[in-house]
């Protein structure tokens, strides 16, 4: 399952029309991200009560100072519109699911 990308232009109204959102910010030129990525399909192929984007930090610089992203890959749980959950680096996808049972 393909993530949405999302930018400034959309992220609030996709943050705010779900209960439980995972953003991961990430760049092209990132190995473990892509790695992150492929994890995160398959967890948002059997997990239909979260929504998965995803953020290019080259192209949304703005929005990394914002919610202070230093490091990648980096992603970010959203629960009714308030950041629950910040996390970096790589983990694995039985982590993933623990850390999104918790919503």
């Amino acid at each position: 399952m393909a993530i949405t990308e999302l930018n400034n232009e959309n992220l609030k109204s996709e943050i705010e029309s779900q209960e439980v959102v995972l953003i991961e910010f990430y760049a092209n030129w990132c190995n473990a991200c892509k790695q992150l990525i492929k994890v995160l399909e398959i967890v948002a192929k059997e997990n239909l009560k979260v929504k998965f984007y995803k953020i290019n930090t080259e192209e949304n610089k703005a929005l990394c100072r914002e919610h202070k992203i230093l490091s990648l890959p980096t992603f970010l749980i959203f629960k009714n519109s308030e950041i629950v959950e910040k996390v970096n680096g790589f983990k694995p996808k039985q982590e993933i699911e623990e850390l999104l049972a918790n919503y």
